[in-house]
């Protein structure tokens, strides 16, 4: 008898906790859906890349300091922005909010624009700090046009 409720105790023991398990998984899984969820806005037909990304690197940090992304497609918008510097993290439509007036006001930058004069550009519009170790760029325009190049600070 005694034999019998121990394992049907070990039963019930790992049955609750793989339904934990799975429980924990799935709200893993509903963060990581929330966190890349996809939005609308028409003012993004106003903004003249398809795919914006940067990455900004700084001596004095272990971790990428400051990361921009952003992807129209035809079923939506995705935002994110990572500011480590100022501990400021937004995503999906926040990150929209703060990157539109950037996109549209400050980079006024094109494909036939210097890579000297780009860099320029986003250190402003985006409020970085001049002395930068490293910046990897990459941009698709909507005119199907790319910009893609790594630019390291002496």
């Amino acid at each position: 008898m005694k034999k019998t409720l121990s394992i049907i105790g070990a039963l019930s023991l790992s049955m609750f906790l793989g339904a934990c398990a799975e429980d924990e998984e799935a709200l893993d899984n509903q963060a990581e859906t929330e966190d890349e969820e996809e939005f609308t806005d028409e003012r993004a037909d106003g903004i003249k890349f398809d795919y914006f990304e940067i990455d900004v690197e700084y001596p004095d940090m272990l971790e990428a300091a400051y990361e921009v992304e952003y992807e129209k497609e035809d079923d939506g918008l995705e935002a994110s922005l990572d500011d480590n510097i100022n501990g400021e993290e937004l995503d999906g439509a926040q990150a929209f909010e703060t990157l539109y007036p950037i996109f549209t006001e400050q980079l006024t930058f094109d494909e036939t624009t210097d890579q000297e004069e780009i860099v320029s550009q986003l250190v402003k519009g985006f409020n970085l700090r001049e002395d930068f170790e490293f910046m990897e760029v990459d941009i698709d325009m909507s005119n199907g046009e790319s910009i893609e190049f790594e630019a390291e600070n002496n």
